[in-house]
């Protein structure tokens, strides 16, 4: 419309905050179930241990977007912890990931055995 040789125009905005949230929250739930079924299907199609951890590890990883993810197992309830798999590790620091156990003791290891069955 031209009034008195000036332009106007009308404008209608929409706040999609709450929208773009949910958007954001679907999505990342997207990805940590498409990384819980790569889990489940690397467990179904794998019969080596060591492979499944590393594919285990590599998708937990990825769900809590971490650079590191370690991986420890037990194979009996008074056994330390050992090393299983490392994924994001660099190769100078594998060696010492690989020389390192975990006690019952250790602070956080504690907590998780108190809260959880191993």
């Amino acid at each position: 419309m031209n009034i008195k040789g000036g332009w106007q125009a009308i404008g209608i905005v929409r706040d999609i905050t709450a929208r773009k949230k949910v958007e954001g929250e679907l999505k990342q739930e997207m990805e940590f179930t498409k990384h819980l079924l790569m889990i489940a299907e690397a467990a179904v199609h794998t019969t080596n241990i060591d492979k499944l951890m590393a594919d285990v590890a590599c998708c937990c990883g990825s769900i809590v977007k971490s650079d590191i993810c370690l991986l420890y197992v037990r194979d009996g309830c008074a056994l330390p912890f050992r090393p299983g798999q490392a994924w994001g590790l660099e190769k100078p620091m594998m060696p010492f990931f690989r020389a390192g156990t975990l006690n019952d003791n250790v602070g956080f290891v504690k907590r998780a055995l108190e809260k959880t069955k191993p």
